[in-house]
């Protein structure tokens, strides 16, 4: 993927502020969904509040590019997930270790389910 110019260093600033807010770690993220032209940073352990999750403006795209070297996988348009949170994949479905389910797309779930079954 490639990068993009500027956008690289916002992004690292706002998920390291994320994290440390929450006092997590890179680990910690379950998962990214893009939303409202924001991204929304799931969190092992934080419950979402009324006003949301924490979140950033930024695509996913651009997120995706800050994470493209370790465990995350891209499902959907709306879905950045970390591999170390998935169970199982299957049928387009992706269970997570927090009991959700989230929906892949075509164009990203084939190649994601590749890429977490031979990291296994």
């Amino acid at each position: 993927m490639k990068a993009i110019p500027g956008k690289e260093e916002k992004v690292k600033r706002a998920i390291r502020g994320i994290l440390a807010d929450y006092e997590k770690e890179e680990r910690d993220i379950i998962y990214l969904e893009s939303k409202n032209h924001c991204v929304l940073v799931h969190l092992d352990g934080i419950r979402q509040t009324p006003e949301g999750s924490p979140s950033f403006y930024a695509t996913l795209d651009e997120a995706e590019h800050e994470f493209a070297s370790s465990a995350f996988l891209r499902i959907h348009k709306s879905y950045l997930i970390n591999g170390d949170h998935i169970l199982q994949m299957s049928n387009y479905k992706v269970l997570l270790d927090t009991g959700m389910t989230l929906k892949g797309s075509r164009k990203y779930f084939s190649k994601a389910k590749l890429e977490f079954y031979r990291g296994r």
